[in-house]
């Protein structure tokens, strides 16, 4: 599915629609560190609000975004369902090479309120806001929350939400050479 320089996305987000921002990145988008070190984390980039925090912002721009697209795309589970593979081996969905992630740790699918983030028996556990998600249970993934795998802490963003918070961001010359 690929991944991109959230600095990257804010270029787009002051140039396109909520609706051009949303068809590029599907429903739901994961934003970690650009570097998965075992000391990388994410703190919350913005509040509930929508606003952004002016600490992490620089954080988030430096970060890397995982779109989560159709899930009709998916792969299929034995029972026909159609999941977003999450891990660290190649033929996961949304790949993040790192020690403590699992090789297929995770899954997302659509539940009857939204998409759910499922732990696929990981071996360094799948946490929501602090919580451990137990191996099979699924928790319904919402903007603003934290996700973390392993030791590798994301923010979940819907990307409407992303996009405000995106497009007014005035990016820094060391940003924009990033992402030219």
């Amino acid at each position: 599915m690929g991944t991109f320089r959230v600095s990257e996305l804010a270029k787009v987000a002051r140039s396109t629609s909520v609706e051009a921002f949303e068809r590029l990145l599907g429903p739901l988008v994961l934003v970690g560190p650009p570097d998965v070190s075992p000391s990388s984390g994410v703190r919350r980039f913005h509040t509930q609000d929508g606003t952004a925090q002016p600490g992490p912002l620089r954080q988030l721009l430096d970060g890397v975004a995982h779109p989560v697209r159709k899930l009709d795309a998916g792969w299929p589970t034995p029972d026909g369902e159609r999941v977003v593979l999450i891990g660290r081996a190649e033929p996961n969905d949304v790949r993040i090479v790192h020690g403590t992630i699992s090789k297929f740790h995770a899954h997302i699918r659509g539940g009857p309120d939204g998409l759910e983030l499922v732990d696929a028996s990981s071996t360094n556990g799948t946490f929501y806001d602090g919580e451990p998600v137990a191996p099979g249970d699924a928790v319904r993934l919402e903007d603003g929350h934290q996700v973390r795998l392993g030791d590798v802490h994301l923010e979940v963003f819907d990307p409407a939400h992303l996009h405000r918070v995106l497009a007014g961001v005035a990016l820094s010359p060391y940003h924009e050479r990033r992402s030219g």
